[in-house]
């Protein structure tokens, strides 16, 4: 605890001296309790710290307006603000009950924060979720929000989490979300509302969230887990990276992720390492992204777009690299070709190409 303190102490004595600090990392090797009165002064003096240099940066902003040098329609940090000053904030097992975080709710999101990091705070649901709404709502400059192993079990309700999917959708430069750990799979309605929300980002990671699909079966509605998530892959959503590792997925996901992947053009990577997605699944999804059951099928029933991780260990993937380049007319052709050759039916020419290709992949 003393060393934790003594970071708090080092960041409050900076921004007292009005040095410039563009990384607040708060760490502890250990989640130390967090009763003792001292804990709380420290944050108190912290977050005072942190509403005087909000303000000297809102009167040299307001300085800079008055001689023709900038906007002031945004406050004290304005969303235009370069990105070299961003800031970057951590908080790894370092307790954040509800008194720190009303210290921190009036003065934090008026940081021109860049990438906001919770890991381990002890603000079980509620408390931490409508702490990360408002800040949403009120930092216009996140780009990168994450937050591991901070359950849900706290009692944060779907209408708690409904405001914070909102605000996350909502927000103008949030790009990065991962909500691992957070046992997500508890509630299909909230999983897919965090999905939803998240359609436009260019990573979602819902890692080690209990997400269960063994007692799916052969289940196709949308009460089904499997049936859920394949459905929103279906649909095409713009998110470009997906990680579901260390989850509980079975084959029965893997067979319905592979119909959705066959109308799904926009997800380049996808992370299903350590489930329980057996060969028979892998065989489904291997199918869907290099159908060989003909040419034709390889043209059009086979998706060229998203690499399918399944193995933490490369070797023991083989299918790897399907996919794994950054343009889908690139793995179409290499599909084409290598089919044919296995095949025999290669006719090599100057060209080196089968002359009655399809000319989009010539």
């Amino acid at each position: 605890m003393n060393s934790f303190l003594q970071q708090l102490d080092h960041k409050t004595e900076w921004l007292q001296k009005g040095e410039q600090v563009l990384l607040f990392e708060f760490s502890s090797r250990s989640l130390f309790p967090h009763d003792d009165e001292s804990y709380f002064e420290a944050w108190e003096i912290f977050a005072l710290a942190l509403q005087h240099d909000n303000n000297a940066r809102g009167n040299d902003k307001h300085n800079d307006n008055e001689k023709g040098g900038g906007d002031s329609s945004r406050g004290v940090i304005h969303d235009s603000q370069s990105r070299q000053d961003a800031e970057r904030w951590t908080f790894e097992k370092i307790p954040l009950p509800s008194r720190v975080l009303e210290c921190l709710r009036p003065v934090l999101p008026l940081r021109n924060i860049s990438s906001l990091k919770l890991e381990m705070n002890h603000f079980y649901g509620a408390e931490g979720i409508l702490f990360l709404s408002e800040f949403l709502k009120e930092n216009m400059s996140l780009v990168s929000l994450e937050v591991q192993n901070n359950p849900l079990d706290g009692g944060a309700s779907v209408e708690m989490m409904s405001r914070f999917c909102h605000a996350m959708e909502a927000h103008p430069s949030l790009t990065r979300v991962c909500l691992a750990k957070m046992n997500l799979g508890a509630d299909l309605d909230i999983l897919r509302m965090i999905l939803n929300a998240c359609r436009n980002m260019n990573y979602l990671d819902l890692s080690r969230n209990r997400i269960d699909t063994q007692n799916d079966g052969e289940a196709t509605s949308t009460s089904s887990v499997s049936a859920m998530i394949s459905e929103y892959l279906g649909k095409n959503p713009p998110l470009k990276c997906l990680s579901l590792e260390q989850n509980r997925l079975c084959d029965n996901f893997a067979l319905q992720l592979a119909r959705a992947l066959r109308k799904n053009f926009n997800l380049k990577r996808l992370f299903l390492r350590s489930n329980n997605i057996g060969e028979e699944g892998k065989m489904a999804v291997r199918n869907a992204q290099y159908n060989l059951s003909s040419l034709d099928a390889i043209i059009d029933e086979s998706n060229h777009t998203c690499q399918i991780i399944f193995h933490v260990i490369p070797a023991k993937d083989p299918f790897r690299n399907l996919n794994g380049s950054t343009s889908s007319e690139i793995h179409k052709t290499v599909k084409i070709n290598s089919y044919l050759m296995a095949t025999k039916n290669l006719v090599s020419g100057k060209n080196g190409i089968m002359e009655d290709l399809p000319l989009d992949v010539m």
